[in-house]
């Protein structure tokens, strides 16, 4: 039934796609298009959506509108990098209509909802046509949206730590770790698998991990992860912090722009995807998800080596209970028998696949074990 509903909306987007593969972001009661935002870079979000249903359906009208909108970001967007949205406008900013430019910077407006909307377009596009040019402007798309991320923890940002979070736009407020970066966790994660870029990967991981320290939680605070939380409860947080510029813990709207945001996609897509920790050998990539790190990892002929370390002993305040996860093997020949040893365990066996999965035990102290299977 949602894919009748959906295709109803679908073929209305098609109806307004213009000759420049373009559809105006907002309309007049009448259906006529307003002139705010009518040649910007929301129509990323259609590109996106036409590719995935095209992707359920097969009807060739909706990959045709998708290719119509990629053509119009590849040449009037992606060159110059004009991801202009509605953030700096119609969401939290107090900019007019008509102001593009930031002279201070020496910039255009740039947003990053449209960034994002356009990776997991192009994503979607190169899965639906194999065409490697969509492949290449998605990845276009997710690195120059990682300048909006936060890759180390300044010291003038004290409310929480930033790490792995997101800003909004180059213009609107001075917000760090908006509710967005769980939105991100998918796209880097998934850019990473298929180019074998780990910093990609590990920005995802960071993406997902900083979805949830707006969390109010006492060990948020005795770590120093959220130490000055505010007036929301045990388990809520707000949408980010230092809204106005100064280090402050900021509104909330609801739910899905927070916390549940954090853990229902952010941590999700994460497990989801990658497990516990991940190690694909065909890339050569590794990475630690659920409080643990890769240290080292191996394959010659058909012994496999990985060496796993728990993260959390770390912490001023540990946990300290013993927790189950999963170590996921990709890259892996589908007709060799591999003898598996993950830190001084014996040696396992796994069989007959291109991917595995272990389960491993990791206790307070760091140490981990594989489970029997």
């Amino acid at each position: 039934r949602i894919v009748v509903y959906l295709s109803r909306y679908a073929d209305g987007l098609l109806a307004r796609i213009d000759e420049r593969g373009c559809i105006a972001s907002y309309y007049t009661p009448d259906m006529q298009p307003i002139e705010a935002l009518q040649f910007s870079a929301q129509p990323a979000a259609s590109m996106w959506f036409l590719a995935e249903l095209f992707n359920v359906t097969t009807e060739d009208k909706y990959r045709q509108g998708s290719e119509a909108i990629a053509g119009y970001l590849m040449r009037e967007i992606l060159p110059t990098q004009s991801w202009i949205d509605l953030e700096p406008y119609y969401s939290c900013g107090q900019c007019s209509t008509d102001f593009l430019y930031d002279d201070e910077q020496g910039l255009p407006i740039r947003g990053n909802l449209s960034t994002y909307w356009a990776a997991k377009g192009f994503a979607a596009l190169y899965r639906a046509t194999e065409n490697e040019n969509y492949l290449h402007a998605g990845e276009q798309a997710v690195d120059y949206v990682s300048f909006s991320q936060a890759c180390w923890n300044p010291h003038y940002v004290y409310t929480a730590i930033p790490f792995g979070g997101f800003t909004v736009d180059n213009v609107d407020t001075a917000t760090w770790m908006d509710a967005r970066q769980c939105e991100m966790v998918e796209p880097f994660i998934w850019y990473g698998q298929t180019l074998g870029r780990q910093d990609l990967i590990e920005r995802g991981v960071a993406a997902a991990r900083s979805s949830v320290v707006l969390i109010n939680h006492p060990l948020h605070k005795q770590n120093g992860i959220y130490p000055h939380t505010n007036f929301y409860g045990f388990g809520l947080g707000p949408e980010n912090i230092n809204h106005e510029g100064h280090n402050q813990s900021a509104m909330r709207t609801h739910p899905s722009w927070g916390e549940c945001s954090g853990i229902f996609t952010g941590l999700a897509e994460a497990h989801r995807i990658l497990g516990g920790c991940f190690v694909d050998f065909s890339k050569d990539v590794a990475v630690g998800v659920d409080g643990v790190n890769v240290r080292n990892h191996s394959l010659s002929g058909n012994r496999i080596t990985v060496d796993v370390e728990g993260k959390l002993a770390r912490l001023d305040t540990p946990w300290d209970q013993p927790y189950t996860t999963t170590l996921k093997l990709s890259g892996c020949a589908s007709d060799k028998t591999y003898l598996v040893q993950v830190n001084d365990a014996p040696l396992g066996m796994v069989m007959g696949s291109t991917t595995h999965s272990l389960k491993i035990l990791v206790t307070p102290d760091g140490k981990a074990r594989v489970l029997p299977r």
